[in-house]
């Protein structure tokens, strides 16, 4: 795999990543909305059909994205294929590659030397091991599992698939489901992407994945929805 080969597929697992927290935030937004004002439960039953076909898109985006972000294929570009990826080829986060990256962002091309803080900011650069980037691969480990128990099933048997099981059985699918858990995976998974990103821009070793980045995003979409909304 080549450089530009291994940022397509950083590229496509975050923008799955990041689908389906738009489309996790965006949903309960409607329905917390509508659970807490009724001028707004009001304008939702006056264009009931849209509102229920959009409820069920964006159920169905969220659980698509999600089984393509935890697909266990090895020809997929899943979060898996991309951590193992990572950890094969430390020479993407080089200090070479660094100086290339920060002189594209300074807008520096042929044999312009580098700026003093360029210079400084390359000679001071971390770079990884495959060793160092194991975290990877040892953090991410428990959340395939925690996919696979729970919402990989509703994936497959209501929303990928129309499964013969049973009504009941299905709605035994969907009791174990558990809105704070898919936020916790999506919060770990986003904040495992934009750390290799950060890894990428700014040399910075790979470690605790925070959720700063992934509460920013839930409230873009849930300020956009709300607004919207709102608006109507």
């Amino acid at each position: 795999m080549d450089s530009g080969e291994y940022w397509r597929l950083f590229h496509l697992v975050k923008g799955d990543v990041e689908a389906a927290i738009g489309c996790s935030s965006t949903y309960l937004t409607i329905n917390r909305l509508a659970a807490a004002d009724p001028k707004v439960w009001q304008k939702y039953n006056g264009h009931a059909d849209f509102w229920r076909t959009t409820a069920y898109g964006l159920q169905t985006g969220l659980f698509m994205a999600f089984g393509r972000i935890f697909d266990d294929s090895k020809t997929a570009f899943n979060i898996k294929n991309l951590v193992h990826e990572t950890i094969e080829h430390p020479g993407f986060f080089s200090k070479t590659e660094f100086r290339k990256r920060m002189r594209e962002v300074w807008k520096i091309y042929g044999d312009q030397p580098d700026p003093e803080l360029v210079a400084k900011r390359v000679a001071e650069a971390w770079e990884p091991t495959r060793k160092e980037l194991e975290v990877l691969r040892t953090e991410l480990a428990p959340y395939p599992k925690k996919f696979r128990a729970v919402y990989e099933p509703i994936r497959d048997e209501y929303f990928a698939h129309r499964s013969k099981t049973n009504e009941s059985g299905i709605e035994e699918l969907f009791s174990k489901a558990r809105i704070d858990e898919a936020a916790e995976i999506l919060r770990f998974v986003y904040g495992l992407v934009c750390g290799i990103e950060q890894m990428a821009m700014d040399a910075t070793p790979p470690g605790q994945w925070y959720g700063k980045d992934y509460d920013k995003l839930y409230r873009i979409y849930e300020t956009a929805t709300e607004n919207f909304v709102r608006g109507l």
